[in-house]
């Protein structure tokens, strides 16, 4: 009750180690204290009612395992950083090569190979169903070009007979 220190484990004497007003209020309660991240008290009153219990512990190996958690973190997280940044570009090129494929599909389509056509890719996924799409609308573009030709032969057949009929009425008047 005086501060007197009755037993002690460390062999360095500091004198009291917790304040008398702490001591009154460990009576009542049991009391922590947290001095500068250090150390940390545990003041708890005894059972004869007349003394208290402080037990002292260090902090000096909670501090020095979360400087080692830390430099772990700095060191881990970056390592952490740097793979996901490559998993992700390799999984963002893995799920763009058939559009690549497409796209390159659509770049060599010419009028030499009218029947061409994207390749589609294995899975049914929305880029499957652009390349459906986009085929079909390649295959009504070629009938539209065949239906054109058509016209224009039939256009042409039509037009040669009355201009030839005209060329020889045209050749005969000259010669007569």
């Amino acid at each position: 009750p005086r501060g007197r220190v009755l037993f002690s484990t460390s062999s360095i004497d500091r004198g009291p180690l917790v304040r008398p007003a702490q001591v009154r209020a460990a009576r009542a309660r049991n009391l922590y204290i947290d001095r500068a991240e250090r150390e940390r008290f545990l003041v708890r009153r005894n059972p004869d009612g007349r003394s208290v219990l402080v037990v002292r512990a260090s902090l000096e190996q909670r501090e020095k395992a979360l400087e080692l958690l830390s430099g772990a973190l700095l060191v881990g997280g970056g390592l952490t950083l740097i793979v996901a940044a490559f998993a992700g570009y390799a999984l963002a090129r893995a799920v763009l090569r058939p559009m690549e494929a497409m796209r390159e599909a659509a770049a060599a389509i010419s009028d030499v190979d009218p029947g061409a056509r994207l390749p589609l890719p294995p899975a049914e996924d929305e880029v499957h169903r652009l390349g459906v799409t986009l085929n079909g609308m390649l295959e009504r573009l070629e009938h539209a070009r065949d239906r054109e030709r058509e016209f224009f032969s039939d256009a042409s057949h039509e037009l040669r007979t009355p201009l030839t009929i005209l060329k020889t009425e045209v050749d005969i008047d000259r010669k007569s």
